[in-house]
């Protein structure tokens, strides 16, 4: 008979073989925060007293206009174990979990590199989810290739130093750039600096200018816990972006990122699935740079109201 129910931190260990590997110090975390202030809540499937599957989720409270909203990290069946039931068990008690923490939705992400990819996004529509609708675009890469490029680049970055083109530590911005920056933002929040910059690392963000004035800024993160750099947030204004000013920024900041982290530390690009235009500048002007990585990250949902 499956047993299906909470998984406590003495059980963890027995079911981390049934998530990912990043996600497995969350294991049996019953109502306890995981570092972002989130609950955390495992579910495991045991049969004739072996774990055969898993559901881990993470809660995301309501707060003022913004509802509560559940994220299922990962949901996993042992292979041999499968078409039996469990992943609907598993679910349904996924489903109980997150409606017990007051959240009005459940949300997924997966990539196009999953492993199992089909069966999983099958397994999500016969459960009721949203078809897989392309949350973010993603490649990652070593540093130094803009050394790679350097033939074909170098003449674009002396015609736009020609053009004013300029790039600083954004660390450096005054109060003048921050006024510049604010005025150019406007009330477009998902471009607003001021979100991004309490995250940033300031040896990988850089102020983009032209004759000196403040056109734009790339922004680095450089999370502990990955090794990886991220480059979440970059900008300029819309005159400029068919020059190449967030190629040259791209550029400057992978330069300053090799000096810094090493030619071989990873740089990670990614921007949200509805911006087209920048999936295909990565497209056209970064894969050819013979990237590691090219991932499309995909979300679907499940209302619960």
């Amino acid at each position: 008979m499956i047993k299906i129910g909470p998984v406590h931190g003495a059980d963890a260990k027995a079911f981390a073989a049934l998530t990912y590997p990043r996600f497995r110090e969350l294991l049996g975390a019953e109502s306890t925060a995981d570092g972002t202030g989130r609950r955390v809540t495992s579910i495991g499937a045991i049969l004739e007293g072996r774990p055969v599957g898993l559901a881990l989720l993470r809660h995301r409270a309501a707060g003022g206009d913004v509802p509560g909203e559940t994220r299922m990290l990962s949901i996993m069946v042992s292979r041999g174990y499968r078409r039996r039931g469990i992943g609907w068990g598993l679910m349904q008690h996924a489903i109980s979990a997150a409606r017990g923490a007051e959240s009005r939705k459940l949300t997924a992400y997966h990539s196009n590199r999953t492993r199992g990819r089909e069966v999983f996004e099958a397994f999500l529509g016969a459960s009721g989810w949203t078809p897989p609708k392309l949350a973010e675009f993603r490649l990652g890469g070593h540093a130094d290739w803009t050394e790679k490029l350097t033939k074909s680049w170098d003449p674009m970055m002396r015609r736009l130093a020609g053009l004013g083109y300029a790039a600083e530590p954004w660390e450096d911005i005054t109060d003048e750039d921050r006024a510049v920056a604010d005025a150019l933002v406007g009330d477009r929040e998902s471009f607003n600096y001021r979100t991004f910059e309490p995250h940033i690392d300031p040896a990988i963000s850089l102020v983009l200018r032209r004759h000196g004035r403040l056109v734009g800024w790339i922004f680095g993160e450089s999370p502990e816990t990955e090794g990886y750099h991220h480059y979440t947030n970059g900008y300029v204004v819309p005159e400029l972006q068919a020059l190449g000013w967030v190629v040259a920024g791209l550029h400057d900041v992978c330069r300053r990122q090799a000096e810094i982290y090493g030619p071989k530390s990873i740089a990670v690009y990614e921007t949200v699935g509805e911006n087209a235009r920048m999936i295909g500048f990565m497209k056209r002007r970064l894969v050819p740079a013979g990237p590691l990585w090219v991932d499309e990250r995909y979300s679907s949902a499940l209302a619960l109201e």
